[in-house]
């Protein structure tokens, strides 16, 4: 119980003594001065290598030569489908095939054409063959002669007609089995069996049956800002990272700079296409790729972090030099920037190497 009076007497004796010493106690003022001396964080400005790059995500797909849709060529109903999402095919396997009845009785009408016209071509044939013989012993007329050469014409013309309507529809069945077009990996299949296949009369018409494509071939399609793509070169190697799969590194080559503009995401820019060299197996279509450009590598350049440097009213970039004296203001510089990445800038003039400048702005500070 003595010793808490004795504590609370001495806090108050303090607190007296403050108050009267205008807040100038030695033991609290020195609290205070080790407080107000606590320095701002800086940075030195030294010499390092800068990689500037440019940074831009985009979607794995496959390579656009190697994937295909697959339409019907005929108009009919789908029998079966032979194949199911993902699975790997070899070019010519079957995939589908289409109701071919209709066709088969468009077959045997044919044949039956084909064996009528070619019976009355052999009847004619052999009555030309005939006459052809009497004309030249004088027992035929011209008009006979004449008659009988235009019968076996019109009966040629006939089979040729008959031949040609059946291997019409002989190609017409040989499209009800659709076969893999390419090695691949199947993508969608959008039809189910029973469904009437609309055949494609043109490159935007007709039934969608499945998509397929070769997945060992890949490629990242990416929007690049129009004020970086001057950097950006055919050819060039890139560095690529997919966030689904974490440490896994790859790289490209630009094979695509689209030459028009275009705004996505309300950033006009032009389309990139990059080329995946060594694919990883576990890439997958749909995937988000990063993809870093490098643009140059400067070794031993002067340099500061990005944090140090401010942007005044009027674009001057500028820093902050820490003074000798804690208690001074710091010095406002100029300074000229050169190339930059996320980290650094370089420095081309207005700081020399060793000097300390701050990482924050400021509220006071003096011209230099």
């Amino acid at each position: 119980m003595k010793k808490a009076f004795w504590a609370l007497l001495l806090v108050v004796v303090l607190a007296a003594l403050t108050f009267a010493l205008g807040g100038k106690f030695p033991i609290l003022a020195s609290l205070s001065s080790s407080s107000d001396k606590e320095l701002a964080p800086t940075a030195k400005v030294e010499r390092r290598t800068i990689n500037a790059i440019i940074k831009s995500a985009g979607d794995v797909a496959p390579a656009p030569e190697r994937q295909v849709e697959i339409k019907a060529e005929v108009s009919a109903k789908i029998r079966s489908i032979k194949v199911i999402i993902g699975q790997k095919i070899k070019k010519g396997d079957l995939l589908i095939e289409l109701d071919d009845k209709d066709l088969l009785t468009s077959k045997s009408t044919a044949d039956i054409q084909v064996e009528g016209t070619k019976v009355s071509l052999n009847r004619a044939q052999r009555n030309f063959e005939r006459a052809q013989k009497l004309y030249d012993r004088k027992l035929l007329s011209q008009e006979e002669y004449e008659n009988a050469r235009s019968e076996r014409d019109s009966a040629k013309n006939d089979f040729d007609k008959a031949q040609s309507n059946l291997q019409q529809v002989l190609d017409q069945l040989s499209k009800t089995k659709i076969l893999a077009p390419i090695d691949s990996t199947v993508l969608t299949i959008p039809v189910v069996e029973g469904q009437v296949a609309i055949a494609a009369a043109s490159v935007n018409s007709g039934t969608s049956l499945m998509t397929v494509a070769d997945l060992s071939k890949m490629n990242i399609s990416t929007h690049i800002n129009q004020v970086d793509i001057a950097k950006i070169h055919l050819q060039e190697k890139v560095d690529i990272a997919v966030d689904s799969l974490p440490g896994v590194k790859m790289s490209g080559i630009v094979y695509l700079i689209s030459p028009i503009a275009v705004i996505k995401n309300n950033v006009k820019g032009f389309t990139v296409n990059i080329a995946i060299q060594n694919l990883d197996a576990r890439v997958r279509p749909g995937m988000t790729a990063n993809v870093t450009f490098p643009v140059v590598t400067l070794p031993n350049a002067l340099s500061l972090p990005i944090s140090a440097i401010f942007t005044e009213d009027d674009d001057q970039k500028v820093v902050y030099i820490q003074p000798v004296d804690p208690k001074a203001a710091a010095i406002r510089k100029p300074i000229e920037i050169g190339v930059t990445n996320f980290d650094l800038a370089e420095i081309k003039s207005g700081v020399k190497e060793g000097e300390a400048v701050l990482l924050t702005r400021p509220s006071k500070n003096k011209g230099g």
